[in-house]
């Protein structure tokens, strides 16, 4: 895998606070970025980690926290760029205000040399993982698509926890032939037992991408997919996780997540 690259994103700050987020990017590998225009695109877009920070003259009640939040030909989703604030002139509402609308932290003129590091370590730590997740999306819904229909069909009945021998008789197929579309489905995704495969579905792109996917969907899609992060792909989480169908007709002593050979 390719190295994270880390830009710290500083526009309008004065002299003070540029030079001292020189010495913290310096001694923390990051690439200080005074000029948003020279980020651009990059070869690594799927290994960057960004964050913004903006200086604010007054109590930064008119800061505008929706720059650098997945603008166009921005690298990162939308609201994944943490952004940290620091005020002159503080006041309450307003701190309140800022976080409610978006910021990452909001810190205090003078600023503490130690305090703005740490989170600044924060704020880059929660980039990495948004970014990291949406790699794992990414290859997880790439695998997905590499399946034919009948391993999806098959898919199915093992997110459900059935069985090989109920898994045929549902769709009219050899033992066999559901053995070799299991083995198939865990090259495909580079997974080795069930249990790791449903993890791992479960986490990235979610478990209704399998069930309301190709000709035979088994409902009408509602337009989100939910993991058990929390994340929805097209939009913020609301309400609660949804529950894997359950194939209770299996008792546990035939249960095998084992690879078939």
């Amino acid at each position: 895998m390719k190295p994270f690259v880390y830009y710290l994103q500083a526009g309008n700050v004065s002299n003070e606070i540029a030079e001292l987020l020189g010495t913290i990017s310096q001694q923390r590998g990051y690439v200080l970025v005074r000029d948003p225009a020279l980020l651009g695109t990059t070869s690594d877009a799927n290994h960057v980690a960004r964050v913004t920070l903006i200086e604010a003259e007054d109590d930064g009640s008119q800061v505008d926290f929706s720059e650098g939040h997945g603008e166009s030909g921005s690298f990162l989703p939308s609201g994944t760029v943490p952004t940290i604030l620091i005020v002159r002139a503080p006041r309450l509402e307003a701190v309140v205000e800022a976080m409610q609308r978006g910021a990452f932290s909001v810190l205090r003129y003078p600023i503490d040399h130690l305090k703005l590091d740490e989170e600044i370590q924060q704020a880059m730590n929660l980039s990495k993982c948004v970014v990291d997740h949406r790699i794992r999306w990414e290859t997880m819904d790439k695998q997905l698509q590499g399946l034919t229909e009948g391993e999806f069909q098959v898919l199915r009945f093992v997110m459900e926890g059935s069985l090989n021998k109920r898994i045929a008789g549902r769709l009219g197929i050899s033992e066999r032939t559901v053995e070799a579309r299991r083995k198939r489905i865990f090259e495909k995704t580079k997974t080795h037992s069930v249990a790791q495969l449903v993890r791992e579905i479960v986490e990235t792109v979610g478990a209704d991408s399998v069930f309301y996917r190709g000709d035979d969907a088994q409902t009408n899609h509602s337009g989100h997919h939910w993991n058990r992060s929390g994340v929805s792909i097209s939009g913020p989480i609301v309400g609660n996780f949804p529950t894997l169908p359950v194939d209770r007709s299996a008792s546990s002593e035939e249960l095998d997540d084992r690879r078939p050979r």
